[in-house]
């Protein structure tokens, strides 16, 4: 069961923040530790009907690429 305030939070950002509406791109980019409220996020803008895009970062990754 997904955590109320992370659904409510991501209902604001989707809705209220960006706005999104049907067929808009949506990009996210993240570190692994927000992925809970990421998952919210995406359930949240595929339910608006836009596409939602996940780049996720892992630590260490560009650090190796510099």
């Amino acid at each position: 069961m997904a955590d109320q305030r992370l659904q409510r939070l991501a209902q604001v950002l989707v809705r209220y923040s960006l706005e999104v509406r049907k067929g808009d791109r949506l990009a996210i980019q993240t570190g692994p530790i927000a992925a809970p409220l990421v998952n919210e996020v995406v359930r949240e803008a595929v339910h608006a009907g836009a596409f939602p895009e996940v780049l996720m970062s892992l630590p260490g990754v560009q650090e190796i690429i510099l």
